[in-house]
């Protein structure tokens, strides 16, 4: 399933974060978990990534789910409780706005759900007792593991078809657990991507580590760790993470406490997300991908990448509102924004990966050649006014792709 926004094509998925308990409180009480995907798999090989995939019509978004939903004694109140009623102004697409039977906020969380299940085996569900407790923690399927439930013989059949899912649920009398799924960020690949998708990010947390079962030719390693921990492995080249689990490890660093940060999740849900769609431009030193609120932000994102004769560090003296993705290479990468979140909590202001190109950047600050101080701002705005007439200079061995949960970037480093 595609929907058109723009006349370019965007196909709707899905991905979560979980979050558990950590035995050893130490910086943070809580661990995240990623897996790297195996390098025979044709999409992302290589990428350390949260659980997750695209989105199925036919069997996420069937008549059948609400047939069994009212069967088991779901309530319209309860599945109307996963709708965001005031949604974030700024939440003008239709990735959660569409669905042809129901809504898709229910469709994309139960392809949050089938996705994980998998690809790490890991059940998302509710049974009677646990739908009246709509705000208990969730509840992990490996409570299956002392009764009649073969993960490696049902992971096997949702893997080859995706409707296997919603008959894992009737022979197991559970639901998903759409509940504890909540929205925390919604992400569109650039326009540079060979393949394009919305995803919505979802944020789960437990006390209980689940067990995990690898779909292996997807997945070829899992990980808990903090997300401080995988923001170092990344910057010291043992992992290589995307931008945007670069962007949301670093929100979510920002915590200490899961019930803090399971609390903050549950109450920005409700609020609907804006969708990050970032635009990139090549700079003398840099890839940059520029986000919502950022100076260098188009009206239109529907443009080839374009490049700009300046230094990352010139662009970024030269704009007031900052909120992008800097990528050096690989693995050094910056994040810089001083735009305020509605919670101050999850703002990231120059969060830098990599010290060494940190220090240089931080306290070395200027202009381009002939261009003074109180100029800055009338040359920024002519700068803006000149980007739309740049043409696209960006050699095809340089193209960005991205991908659902992740890009990939191929540099010239510049010395």
């Amino acid at each position: 399933m595609e929907y058109k926004c723009d006349k370019f094509s965007y196909r709707p998925s899905a991905t979560v974060i979980i979050a558990t308990k950590k035995k050893v409180d130490a910086n943070a009480n809580f661990e995240i978990l990623l897996f790297e995907r195996s390098t025979n798999t044709a999409f992302a090989p290589g990428h350390c990534v949260f659980p997750g995939g695209t989105f199925e019509e036919p069997s996420d978004e069937c008549q059948e789910w609400m047939d069994y939903f009212k069967e088991y004694g779901v309530s319209s109140n309860q599945l109307d409780r996963l709708i965001v009623k005031e949604p974030n102004t700024k939440r003008t697409n239709p990735l959660l706005s569409t669905g042809k039977i129901f809504s898709r906020e229910i469709s994309l969380r139960i392809t949050a759900c089938r996705e994980t299940f998998e690809e790490v085996g890991i059940l998302f569900f509710r049974n009677h007792k646990t739908l009246k407790k709509l705000s208990s923690t969730p509840t992990f399927g490996e409570d299956f593991e002392d009764v009649n439930f073969d993960r490696v013989g049902w992971q096997f059949a949702v893997h080859k078809d995706a409707k296997q899912f919603l008959n894992l649920c009737r022979s197991l009398h559970v639901v998903p657990d759409l509940w504890s799924l909540y929205e925390w960020s919604l992400w569109r690949s650039p326009f540079t991507a060979e393949k394009r998708y919305d995803t919505v990010f979802y944020f789960v947390s437990s006390t209980k580590k689940p067990t995990l079962l690898l779909e292996h030719s997807e997945v070829k390693r899992a990980m808990w760790k903090t997300a401080s921990e995988y923001l170092d492995l990344h910057k010291n080249q043992k992992i290589w993470l995307p931008p945007p689990q670069i962007y949301e490890l670093s929100r979510l660093s920002k915590y200490s406490q899961l019930q803090n940060l399971t609390n903050h999740a549950s109450y920005r849900s409700r609020q609907g997300k804006e969708l990050l769609a970032p635009f990139y431009y090549k700079s003398s030193d840099a890839m940059i991908g520029v986000l919502p609120g950022d100076d260098l932000y188009p009206s239109e994102q529907n443009s080839p990448l374009r490049t700009l004769n300046y230094s990352s560090n010139q662009l970024k003296c030269m704009a007031n509102n900052l909120h992008r993705i800097v990528s050096f290479d690989m693995h050094e990468t910056v994040i810089q924004k001083n735009i305020s979140s509605s919670n101050s909590q999850l703002d990231i202001s120059d969060k830098y990966l990599n010290s060494s190109r940190a220090q240089n950047m931080r306290y070395i600050s200027y202009l381009p050649d002939g261009i003074s101080q109180c100029d800055k701002i009338s040359f920024f705005k002519s700068s803006k006014h000149a980007l739309h007439q740049l043409p696209c200079a960006f050699a095809m061995d340089n193209m960005i792709r991205d991908s659902r949960i992740g890009s990939h970037f191929s540099f010239k480093r510049v010395p």
